[in-house]
């Protein structure tokens, strides 16, 4: 499970996530019980780099080169075909929701990048607390 920080209403992002985890847990569209968990989107997708691929090939001259299409499948099975849970805790309310099955290329992500910005709010916070516990004025009324 990870935890993304968010700033205001929360129910914004729970439904961001919430319509993802729809997306890649109902359907057979992204991710499929066929070859690798791959859906018919991700199929055609991949169809599609494969005939593009072998035209630049035969075009160049080159050789088709299906290392990059493996790299799109690896990358593409490492990230969205495993699923986890995403807790979402509002920093000024301290409300948290939970949203399941949410691909961790998109969990992750969103969780290291706002668990970021919590710790550098949480510093310049601490910075400009004094020892009451209020904290330094930024402007002076004269």
């Amino acid at each position: 499970m990870t935890t993304i920080y968010t700033l205001g209403d929360i129910d914004i992002f729970y439904h961001a996530l919430t319509a993802i985890a729809m997306l890649f847990n109902s359907t057979d569209l992204w991710v499929g019980a066929g070859l690798f968990g791959l859906g018919t989107i991700m199929g055609l997708g991949l169809l599609i780099s494969l005939v593009i691929l072998s035209v630049q090939g035969v075009l160049k001259n080159d050789g088709i080169r299906y290392e990059q299409i493996l790299i799109m499948v690896v990358f593409y099975v490492a990230l969205f075909v495993p699923q986890t849970t995403v807790q979402l805790e509002d920093m000024y309310t301290g409300q948290i929701r939970a949203v399941d099955n949410v691909p961790i290329g998109i969990a992750y992500t969103g969780g290291i990048i706002s668990g970021i910005t919590h710790n550098i709010a949480e510093t310049i916070e601490t910075a400009f607390s004094t020892v009451d516990g209020n904290y330094i004025p930024t402007s002076h009324n004269i």
